[in-house]
């Protein structure tokens, strides 16, 4: 009888454990997610700095207006034919002296690999409706206009 006792807690108890590692285990993210996480993640940074730059250069080199503000700036992405990821920089530019931003104008600037500065700059025009596609996938990053701002200022 005692033995069976025994056996009777050994197995509970082996039961207990098992369970517990179980859950443990499941509750643990898959390592292919934690990379392909962290390598967005990282890429969605680089993207972002490169583009807040490019644009902020491209605005100082050929300002459409005089001091220009910027305002409802956002990074997002979207998938290409060829399932590669196309980041772009989408936002508004205005002169501070235009109080209700009557004339402000919109902007997209695009990661362009291929193209002779790296990036592609457009002002207004149908291609700015690229940036109202469902297609496109927006940044938690949240508003960039105050650090496309300060880059635009310091340069």
């Amino acid at each position: 009888m005692r033995s069976l006792i025994t056996i009777f807690a050994a197995m509970t108890l082996m039961a207990c454990n098992s369970a517990t590692v179980r859950d443990e285990k499941s509750a643990m993210p898959q390592p292919s997610t934690l990379v392909r996480t962290d390598a967005h993640e990282a890429s969605e940074a680089v993207a972002m700095e490169f583009l807040l730059k490019s644009a902020a250069t491209d605005f100082r080199a050929r300002p459409p207006a005089e001091n220009l503000h910027f305002r409802n700036v956002r990074l997002g992405y979207a998938l290409t034919s060829e399932s590669k990821t196309k980041y772009m920089l989408c936002g508004e530019f205005f002169s501070p002296t235009d109080i209700n931003h009557a004339n402000r104008g919109f902007f997209i600037t695009i990661d362009a690999p291929g193209g002779p500065n790296g990036y592609n700059q457009l002002l207004g025009g149908q291609e700015i409706s690229f940036c109202e596609e469902s297609s496109v996938t927006w940044s938690n990053a949240g508003d960039l206009s105050s650090s496309l701002q300060s880059r635009f200022d310091s340069l």
